[in-house]
């Protein structure tokens, strides 16, 4: 096994909207600096065959300003509803800004789109990445955390391929879909192949990220799993480790 990319920092309480959640942080050391990457957990993620993960790029203009060009701020607030409903779970907070350029580009970016190019084609105008993103250092958050199993919150095909590929178990690949936001969605399911459909998907193999579907295709066919299909799921899972 390679060495993980993190390493964990601290940790503390994070009481929030009177419920409790515990902060972890971890620092991934780059050429040029430090990422601080953040995991925020409820309940005991390691004994459960359902966890509910969200792998989540911060967003400094949504989340902190109130910007309204993107659906991240949103995306946040559903993982932290839907961890709250099942009681358990885990965000994994990603010091990623702009898809891993940074706030001073893709403010730079903000400023091509208001001159009529799209997302994509305003990095490359720029002369940078459309998606600098690397996933490793979530998915060594998860294993450190003893995440196994999980019910992932994305619409990513590239995170669901990282944790697919990782050894840890999708047993159902959740949309995350923000009605105020469907224009916006709409985009990043044709531009990046984000998928949006309303069924949840079980079994989920990885995604060919060439030929990634589109919003009303499937990326594994469905199929009923009993609770005794996915207990054993776990118990495999524990297996390999």
């Amino acid at each position: 096994m390679s060495k993980p990319t993190v390493e964990f920092q601290s940790e503390c309480r994070l009481p929030r909207n009177n419920e409790e959640f515990r902060m972890r942080v971890y620092h991934e050391h780059r050429e040029g600096g430090v990422k601080e990457h953040v995991a925020i957990i409820k309940g005991d993620v390691q004994n459960l065959i359902d966890n509910v993960v969200r792998i989540h790029s911060s967003c400094t203009t949504s989340e902190v300003f109130g910007c309204e060009r993107c659906d991240c701020k949103e995306q946040l607030e559903y993982a932290f509803d839907e961890i709250s409903s099942a009681n358990s779970g885990a965000i994994v907070y990603l010091d990623q800004e702009g898809r891993d350029i940074g706030l001073a580009k893709k403010v730079a970016a903000y400023d091509m789109q208001d001159k009529g190019y799209n997302s994509a084609e305003a990095n490359t105008v720029l002369g940078l990445d459309v998606d600098s993103r690397n996933f490793q250092p979530g998915i060594d958050i998860m294993h450190d955390l003893g995440i196994k199993v999980t019910r992932l919150l994305t619409n990513n095909p590239d995170k669901i391929n990282a944790v697919a590929n990782s050894g840890i178990h999708i047993t159902v690949r959740q949309p995350v879909v923000i009605d105020t936001k469907a224009d916006y969605q709409s985009k990043k399911a044709s531009i990046f192949q984000h998928l949006f459909d309303f069924n949840v998907e079980r079994d989920v193999t990885p995604v060919p990220r060439e030929s990634a579907p589109s919003s009303s295709t499937s990326t594994a066919e469905a199929s009923s799993e009993s609770t005794a299909d996915i207990a054993q799921i776990f118990e495999l899972a524990n297996a390999k480790v």
